[in-house]
This record gives C-alpha cells, sequence and structure tokens, in this order.
C-alpha cells in the first residue's frame, strides 16, 4: 500500500512539473501567434490579450493590435455597413496591419470565428455563392 502512495505522489510530482513546463512555454511570447491560432480566439497569447505589440498605426496614430481578431474589432466602426472580406483586408493594410500569412486566408479565418462567437462581433449579411465573396456587417455594442 506504502508502495502505491509512493508511486502515485511521484506520478503526481512529475505531472505537476510538466504542466508547469507547458503554461511557461505557453506564455513565451515567441509562440503567442501559435498560441492564439490553437486557442481559436487568440485569447491566451499575450498579444491577443489586449497588449499592443506591433508598431502600425492607423490613420488616428493609434497602433494596431498584434491579433487579426482584435485588429478587426478596432477597424470594425469604420467599415462600410456590408462588407466583404477584401473590404477588411484593404482597410487593414491600410491601417498598416502587419499580416501573419496569406491576408484573405487570415481575415477570412478570424471572420468565421468572431460571426459564431458566444457574443459575436460581427454577423453573416449574405453567404457568397457562386465566386461571390459573403458580405459581414460590424455589431456595434449597445445598440
Amino acid at each position: 500500500m506504502t508502495e502505491r502512495l509512493d508511486q502515485l505522489w511521484q506520478s503526481e510530482q512529475r505531472r505537476t512539473k510538466k504542466i508547469e513546463q507547458l503554461v511557461s512555454l505557453l506564455k513565451d511570447p515567441e509562440v503567442a501567434d501559435f498560441v492564439a491560432k490553437l486557442q481559436g480566439d487568440g485569447s491566451f497569447a499575450p498579444s491577443a490579450a489586449g497588449a499592443i505589440a506591433s508598431a502600425n498605426s492607423n490613420s488616428n496614430g493609434h497602433k494596431l493590435p498584434d491579433s487579426i481578431t482584435a485588429a478587426l474589432k478596432a477597424i470594425g466602426p469604420r467599415l462600410s455597413t456590408a462588407f466583404t472580406i477584401k473590404d477588411a483586408v484593404d482597410a487593414l493594410a491600410a491601417a498598416g496591419y502587419e499580416f501573419h500569412r496569406a491576408p484573405v486566408e487570415e481575415v477570412r479565418d478570424s471572420l468565421y470565428w468572431r460571426c459564431r462567437a458566444k457574443t459575436p462581433d460581427f454577423a453573416v449579411v449574405e453567404t457568397g455563392r457562386g465566386g461571390r465573396m459573403s458580405t459581414y456587417r460590424y455589431l456595434q455594442r449597445g445598440s
């Protein structure tokens, strides 16, 4: 019985060490973009948690967040009432957002999840068909 308890205790200690190592790796800024992709909305990544990691700024002189989701939310009020992914890509590029992968794919993936979140920031106005792009709109908070 005592031997089994010792084994369990040692196993739990090894597990605790591994969890601590994993947490420290997940908080490493060098892998924040990868962690954000794993999380879906990027909420675990330091850059997506509100920190402004990019030196880029929009026309008002404010820096855009490094996370695509946060950047989309920042420019959302300035987008037209019905916009396409291309419109969002153009607006982000004009504001100086630094894309981390293919711009259309990055915006498309983020909009997909932000339209389906528990508290969505965007909504699909019209689903694209036959080669036409979907149309989205920004959901104003408090309206």
